[in-house]
């Protein structure tokens, strides 16, 4: 993969948090990385934004609870400013109310107190995922693509009502109401017996409050999609399939995360990766296709994967289109990371407790849902790559699980 002379050079990355001691204390730990990374130190919002207006800035990482200006809208600012820079909050406080105000201007969020090692770990991912997604023959491919999806107006207007001081779940349901096609679509999904909800959801606001806003952001996008390629026809193609295959993907890897005890915010986030982890493919069949039929072929002639097939045709595979797409719309890193790799967990290096195996993992078990030998049918390449991501000894109780959440509507 060649990267671009900017991602080669020292990476600037910029601390925020008004004690001192901590600035003092990452200072410290992170001094390894001085040679690799040009560190810089602000204790206020004001401080900061003085050095992102004065330095290019990759990265910033900044506290959230400060005198002043708090790390909230820092973040806003920093997004309206300078967009390029990626943005990680971190703290000790993230319930709804925060969430809300956080969900629009931060690409990821770390837990305070917080370990370096996790720090370092995750800085150097956001770079890995920024340099994968500005990789050349990536560039080369969506060059050639002549349509990207647009993000939805209903999405817009949401994202709109989020930045407001005090956003509020009832209007956000308002927004989808007022578009009766999305509406009914999201009513749809929400009320399938995938989710188990106590009750029918027959409003939007209703399905907000009993879903959260990151979950409604990925069935509102994840209805967009499928909605503005229903009409895409290939015979070696189907398009019900595959949203199919995407909500199942989505309910099982909730599901798996649910089983693993992550927290509820790396359960939304594995919950729209899974519903969003193909959307490459819909980009690749409405753009490309006479190529793209090229790569379904190949996958029968050469009993290949998708993802081989599609790197020897097109130079990259679909999961890197996606990847690319969902960075453009401003999802969540974790999100655009685990749709990049879905495909490849062990390339993430996140261990296998990484969003990205547990997606790859669901849509694999997905695939299989009807054997009556279980996990045996696993092919044996995705057996070989959740060993290496080292979840092998749990695919049984992952497979309980597919089994009880399919059934449920089967």
């Amino acid at each position: 993969m060649n990267v671009d002379m900017e991602s080669a050079e020292k990476r600037r990355v910029l601390f925020v948090d008004d004690e001192p001691e901590i600035l003092a204390s990452l200072e410290d730990g992170l001094e390894e990385f001085k040679s690799r990374w040009d560190m810089k130190f602000a204790k206020n919002g004001e401080e900061a934004l003085s050095i992102l207006d004065r330095d290019h800035t990759h990265l910033m990482v900044t506290d959230l609870q400060m005198p002043g200006m708090d790390g909230a809208q820092l973040l806003a600012e920093a997004r309206r400013r300078h967009p390029e820079t990626a943005r990680v909050i971190m703290s000790g406080c993230y319930d709804k109310e925060t969430a809300l105000r956080l969900v629009c201007a931060t690409h990821q969020y770390l837990p305070k107190p917080c370990r370096i090692e996790v720090i370092q770990q995750t800085i150097e991912r956001i770079f890995r995922l920024r340099d994968l997604l500005m990789s050349d023959t990536l560039q080369r491919l969506v060059a050639r693509i002549k349509s990207l999806p647009s993000l939805p107006t209903v999405y817009t207007q949401l994202m709109a009502e989020l930045e407001k001081d005090d956003p509020e779940l009832d209007s956000i349901g308002q927004i989808i109401s007022h578009d009766p096609g999305m509406s009914a679509k999201i009513l749809q999904l929400v009320n399938s017996a995938y989710l188990g909800l106590p009750r029918e959801v027959s409003h939007p606001s209703e399905a907000t409050m009993f879903l959260g806003v990151d979950l409604i952001r990925g069935l509102v996008l994840m209805a967009h999609v499928f909605t503005q390629f229903d009409k895409v026809k290939m015979d070696a193609f189907s398009i019900e399939k595959m949203m199919e295959h995407s909500w199942l993907t989505g309910i099982i890897a909730r599901g798996i995360a649910e089983k693993e005890n992550l927290d509820a915010r790396q359960r939304d986030h594995v919950f729209i990766g899974g519903l969003l982890h193909d959307i490459g493919k819909l980009i690749l069949v409405a753009n490309l296709p006479e190529l793209y039929l090229g790569v379904c072929q190949a996958t029968v002639k050469q009993n290949i994967s998708f993802s081989e097939a599609e790197a020897d045709t097109l130079g990259c595979n679909h999961a890197e289109v996606g990847a690319y797409l969902l960075g453009l719309w401003g999802l969540p890193d974790p999100v655009v990371e685990a749709v990049a790799y879905h495909n490849k967990p062990t390339d993430c290096e996140a261990g296998g407790g990484s969003i990205s195996t547990i997606i790859y993992a669901a849509s694999e078990l997905e695939k299989i849902r009807y054997s009556t030998v279980g996990i045996r049918a696993l092919p044996v390449a995705a057996m070989e790559e959740l060993k290496r991501s080292k979840v092998d000894d749990k695919l049984e109780g992952w497979w309980e699980i597919c089994q009880d959440l399919t059934k449920q509507a089967d």
